[in-house]
């Protein structure tokens, strides 16, 4: 209930901002001296205009980024042989992190959806060291079983098919067909 009285705060700063540019909320006691004013100046710019630019530039991102996925997974059904990444021609540093930077995006958004699966109360992860030994264990579970596959998938969407330790380990793996042939 406090976090949308808060909300309404920030709403009505933004609209209409006060004079001393300063947060005005009936949640917050306003500080004094010198540096709480200067705190308040800072928390006043954040949450009108510093916040919702990054939360904007941040969702542009993960929109390109679910794009990417989106293509490459089509790039994997379909079989053909190049990868997004090979349309743009870059120096192998900036390649190297977009990478990384896809990779983590990936694990993020398989991840995030694992850990908050609720399926009754045997699966869910509690905060404050409230979780059982059993939802850990389990969570653990799936975790390490999701990694490899994840690997794999990465390595099909950038078309590194051979080289990689990860093929050193497993072999090359071949998808298997969508329906399969000889079903």
């Amino acid at each position: 209930m406090e976090s949308a009285f808060f909300l309404e705060d920030i709403l009505k700063n933004s609209e209409s901002p006060p004079p001393d540019r300063k947060l005005h909320s009936t949640l917050i006691a306003p500080r004094q001296g010198t540096l709480g004013s200067l705190y308040d100046q800072f928390m006043f710019l954040w949450y009108t205009s510093v916040k919702p630019r990054v939360y904007t530039i941040v969702g542009f991102v993960a929109v390109v980024m679910s794009v990417q996925l989106v293509i490459g997974e089509m790039i994997i059904l379909f079989k053909f042989n190049f990868s997004i990444f090979d349309l743009i021609s870059m120096s192998k540093l900036l390649s190297y992190s977009i990478s990384i930077l896809f990779l983590l995006y990936m694990s993020l958004c398989i991840y995030y959806g694992l850990f908050n699966l609720k399926l009754t109360s045997y699966y869910e992860l509690h905060p404050n060291q409230q979780t059982d030994p059993f939802s850990l264990l389990y969570s653990a579970n799936f975790l390490t079983k999701l990694a490899p596959p994840l690997c794999f998938n990465f390595l099909k969407i950038i078309n590194l098919n051979s080289g990689t330790a990860f093929h050193r380990f497993l072999g090359v793996q071949d998808p298997i067909p969508l329906i399969g042939e000889d079903f």
